[in-house]
This record gives C-alpha cells, structure tokens and sequence, in this order.
C-alpha cells in the first residue's frame, strides 16, 4: 500500500513539474515576441533617425544661398534689412 501512495505522489510531482515548465515556456515565448517586436520598432526609429542625420549633415555640407539665409531670418526671427518698413496686423 505505501509503494501505490509513493508512486501517486510521485507522478503527481512529474505532472505538475511538467504543468509548471510548459506555462513558463509559454511565458518566455510571449515575452519574446514582445521584445522582438519592441526590437523592430527600435531598429525603425534608429533608421528614420540616421536618415534625418543624413539629410541634415548633407545640408550642412551643401552651400547655404544667400536667399534661403533671408528667408530664414525673416520667417524665424523677424529680422528685416535696413530701411525696411514691416507692417503689423493687429486687427485680430
């Protein structure tokens, strides 16, 4: 009688064992899949990012025209030229 109580016990362990590795495999597998997927949109960013950093060191590369640095300092600061007259609309 006691071997059948030890041998129930037993495989009462093994099956719970067994219940307990299959559901953390489980979790593991979702947790990795989610980590994949935050990976790809990671590596998305950091390619969006090195393209941005490429146009804007190609930009500082190229020739800056005299009217584009006009149009800068006039729509970013509001800075006119000399003898220049500005209008404000303060009807608004």
């Amino acid at each position: 009688m006691k071997k059948k109580k030890a041998n129930w016990a037993v495989k009462l362990c093994v099956v719970l064992f067994a219940v307990y590795a299959v559901t953390t495999l489980l979790t593991l597998q979702v947790q990795i899949n989610k980590k994949k997927q935050e990976n790809a949109v990671l590596q998305a960013q950091a390619e969006q990012q090195t393209q941005k950093n490429a146009k804007l060191a190609e930009s500082l590369e190229s020739k800056v025209d005299n009217a584009y640095l006009t149009n800068l300092a006039r729509e970013k600061f509001g800075l006119v030229t000399p003898g220049e007259k500005v209008f404000v609309d303060v009807s608004n």
